[in-house]
């Protein structure tokens, strides 16, 4: 996945974020499909190879999307739907897959959750199609691109120029960082409970849909309070860092969880740093867009999720060498 989103933004930008989509469900979909024959763990390395293309050229086809459709007062909106759908999914895939694959077997569940991409496809592009001139849809948004309140102009800045500024870059690092905490929270909140609070795997199995679900209303927390802070003529800038900080400071205050002295008080306190998280990250992500010509928006991104893949995959390996 991170080699693929590596290049998946300059597909965004070449071939248009519709496009881009269309491919990234198809590779994604027949990926996830064709796992069900495999015979090994070579077929199924294989199959996951292909898999993480598909999800890694569809991070940036969605951001350019939301970038390209919608003005920077609902952006955010936009964005935050994104990430709380992904919120949304860990919640409701894990019990479905679990009694798909009890009554059906692990293969027909690879089959049906692929097909899954293909049923959903046309309806979106039927969708996309009937909406033309609506807000989120092709033609709602000036051309030009930027909001001046943004304080960047597509006609006087390229890519390159974007790649060697300091606000970018600065965007990159505190992305990168915060993933790191992500992945941690989301690899071993199970096994914390168990192993450090005691709980059984039927009550872990019970109260952790909690945390995931205050993640995807987190995403619509970040999208609502920027909004209305650039509705009140706060500016793009100075509303995004606002919900930025305040969403930094809660998730800091959150790593007291391991401290609680009670179990429901953990539990209270790491929901509350996957609410904030993703009220980061949809203004995080929503920032870089506004930062980036409109021209090569997926550039950018692809930059972006590339090297928090890699952040990622270090601070996983680093807390395993530690154990």
């Amino acid at each position: 996945m991170a080699s693929s989103t590596s290049w998946g933004g300059r597909i965004a930008d070449r071939l248009g974020y519709r496009r881009t989509f269309t491919l990234a469900v198809i590779v994604w979909s027949f990926a996830t499909m064709a796992q069900s024959f495999v015979q090994g763990l070579r077929s199924l390395f294989f199959c996951q190879a292909i898999l993480g293309i598909g999800e890694g050229i569809y991070y940036p086809a969605a951001m350019r999307g939301a970038a390209e459709l919608y003005p920077p007062a609902s952006r955010a909106r936009a964005v935050g739907a994104i990430l709380s759908a992904i919120s949304l999914g860990m919640v409701v895939t894990p019990p479905l897959v679990a009694w798909t694959t009890l009554h059906t077997g692990w293969r027909l569940t690879f089959l049906l959750v692929g097909a899954l991409g293909f049923v959903l496809l046309p309806p979106w592009l039927w969708l996309h199609r009937q909406g033309q001139g609506t807000e989120g849809t092709p033609g709602s948004v000036p051309v030009e691109g930027y909001d001046p309140a943004a304080g960047v102009s597509s006609a006087d800045v390229t890519l390159g120029e974007v790649l060697r500024t300091r606000k970018y870059w600065l965007v990159v690092a505190a992305r990168g960082c915060s993933d790191v905490a992500w992945f941690f929270y989301l690899f071993w909140i199970p096994a914390y409970f168990q192993d450090v609070r005691g709980l059984s795997l039927a009550r872990v199995g019970k109260l952790l849909w909690i945390p995931y679900f205050c993640s995807f209303l987190g995403a619509f927390a970040g999208a609502a309070a920027s909004g209305a802070l650039i509705r009140k003529g706060w500016g793009v800038s100075r509303s995004r860092k606002t919900v930025l900080l305040a969403a930094a400071f809660l998730a800091a205050f959150s790593a007291s969880a391991g401290f609680a002295p009670l179990t429901t008080l953990a539990l209270a306190l790491v929901s509350l740093a996957l609410f904030s998280h993703q009220t980061w990250s949809t203004n995080i992500h929503t920032a870089i867009t506004e930062i980036s010509p409109p021209q090569a928006c997926g550039d950018p991104l692809w930059n972006k999720w590339s090297r928090r893949d890699f952040c990622w995959r270090w601070g996983t390996t680093r807390h395993w060498a530690s154990h």
